[in-house]
């Protein structure tokens, strides 16, 4: 599983020299990495508590579990990946060195890695919870780059942002180079190709070094750093510290199980039979989104394992809903359908059986209505035949909708293209109108009111789904999540967009930038701005009327 992991503050957002790659890779890692040693239990991390597990002597991290909270910290030269699974609660990634803490939410950024000198704080449940350790290699090539680069340059205590950022720049336009070397190398015909992409590797990393070098302020790159880059070549670049991973966690064991805790004992009578809890009280719905909602109760008893729910829908058949420990009064019911009315209970559950409440009602959010904002205009009373719209501007586009006459179509910029001509009122334009369906409408057919634009320009800008993008980015049918959801594109492509409007605010959690920015592209759907990579904390396109 991916941990809710809770991360050192992000940075401000930069603007990267070169668009960063899936895999940044490691170098001179045998050099750069002291050799992975198994501490086992520390101590030092935690208050101690073995009642319900001793972490073995030789497991691969530092760790400590005081009963509640798993510290795990890499005293280790490579950074290490923990994969959890079972009854975590929360887990908090930190680091106390201020350069570590940097790393985090600039080099190594995936939820569950840890760098050296990092550690991992997982709050566990009463359930089972099972660890397992391995080693990153993509990571490890990232992690081994930046030691590598910061060996060659002056010492800069603290790490201030400028230096962090032109370490990135650098290791993602390295990495880059080396990828377009591969590219170039698979596609070579003979020995004098090789050398030209070779030749252009050369040129594109002694590039990214010299701009690192300039923004710490020396003048030129020594030369055994990019001679040792260069030596590599694309294949060996690839290969750098595959070889030590199993070699390394083999030392070690790797895993570790943290058992469940045993049932709480259940309260009898004189007689030996068990007790049912008392009846939960008061089940409300404190909200509720069109497919969740949150129920909340008052706990009457003081012997439940556990309280669980269900609900149902009118006359239906009750359908089982989420388990919470004992002592919560809270859970989230989510995929439930908008707009919809639920019956819902909640039941204190021991060994005796389960003690339910009374009944809870309630409905989802109904899901928003279309959204359309821009210049209403409507088909021509006199296209006899309808107006299609086209997948650009001009009649020789794949065709779209056909609408009937006086048919409401919402326009929000235009493009010159094919000049059209409305035959009855002898009106010839080169307009093109984008609607927000996706398509374009000659404005010859369409009644505004004027013979010219009613809308804005369109900006026409090539965006693409930022590198920090992990599921992606989806198209809403209007400025917010809360409209219905389109495609969702994976980070790095591309996405044309013409205008924009106002919308819900949204956060890029990595660059810490928030805007309420959503850019209207030619596939009819709206995207926020703060998971668009465009080179500029603000709108690249203009306002759509």
């Amino acid at each position: 599983m991916r941990f809710p992991v809770t991360s050192p503050g992000p940075r401000c957002r930069k603007v990267p020299v070169v668009a960063a790659t899936a895999v940044v890779v490691m170098v001179a890692v045998a050099t750069l990495a002291a050799p992975a040693v198994a501490k086992g239990p520390d101590r030092t991390l935690c208050r101690e508590d073995t009642s319900r597990v001793t972490i073995p002597a030789d497991f691969t991290l530092d760790a400590c579990f005081d009963g509640s909270v798993l510290t795990l910290k890499n005293r280790t030269g490579f950074v290490l990946q923990v994969h959890g699974q079972g009854d975590i609660i929360r887990a908090i990634r930190n680091a106390d060195a201020p350069d570590t803490a940097a790393i985090l939410t600039t080099l190594i950024t995936t939820d569950n890695m840890l760098p050296p000198g990092s550690y991992l704080q997982l709050w566990l449940g009463p359930g089972q919870t099972d660890i397992r350790i391995d080693v990153p290699k993509e990571a490890n090539r990232k992690y081994a780059l930046y030691k590598l680069l910061v060996s060659f340059l002056p010492s800069r205590p603290g790490m201030v942002a400028g230096v962090w950022d032109a370490l990135m720049e650098a290791i993602e336009s390295i990495d880059t180079a080396f990828a377009n070397w591969r590219k170039c190398a698979d596609a070579a015909a003979n020995w004098l190709g090789d050398l030209g992409c070779t030749a252009g590797a050369t040129g594109n990393v002694a590039w990214a070094l010299g701009r690192m070098a300039a923004k710490f302020g020396v003048n030129a790159v020594p030369g055994e750093l990019l001679q040792a880059l260069i030596n590599l070549d694309w294949a060996g670049y690839e290969e750098l510290g595959a070889a030590r991973d199993a070699t390394e966690i083999g030392r070690s064991n790797p895993t570790l199980r943290i058992p469940a805790l045993p049932p709480s004992p259940v309260k009898t009578t004189p007689e030996g039979a068990p007790t049912l809890p008392a009846e939960p009280t008061s089940p409300t719905l404190a909200s509720a989104t069109t497919n969740s909602v949150v129920l909340t109760w008052g706990d009457a008893s003081n012997n439940e394992d556990r309280f669980v729910t269900q609900y149902k829908t009118g006359g239906g058949s009750w359908v089982a809903g989420p388990s919470v420990p004992a002592d919560v009064t809270t859970v989230t019911i989510s995929n439930l359908q908008p707009g919809t009315s639920y019956t819902f209970q909640v039941g204190a559950q021991n060994a005796a059986g389960t003690k339910w409440s009374a009944y809870a009602t309630g409905a989802t959010a109904a899901p928003p209505g279309d959204y359309h904002g821009g210049f209403t205009a409507t088909v021509d009373r006199h296209a006899a035949t309808g107006l299609s719209g086209h997948k650009g501007p001009g009649d020789q586009y794949a065709r779209g909708p056909t609408y009937p006459i006086g048919t409401p179509i919402h326009i929000y910029c235009y493009v010159d293209g094919q000049s059209i001509t409305n035959s009855h009122y002898r009106y010839t334009t080169t307009i093109w109108n984008l609607s927000d369906d996706g398509y374009w409408y000659t404005d010859a057919w369409l009644y505004t009111g004027v013979n010219g634009a009613v809308v804005p320009r369109c900006g026409g800008f090539s965006a693409t789904v930022d590198s920090h993008a992990v599921t992606g980015l989806s198209g809403h049918k209007g400025p917010g999540d809360q409209y219905a959801s389109g495609p969702t594109y994976p980070k790095g492509t591309t996405i044309r967009i013409y205008c924009y409007v106002d919308g819900q605010s949204i956060t890029n959690s990595h660059y810490s930038y928030t805007t309420t920015t959503w850019n209207l592209s030619d596939d009819g759907y709206w995207y926020t701005d703060a998971w668009l990579y465009t080179g500029k904390n603000q709108p690249v396109v203009p306002r759509c009327r």
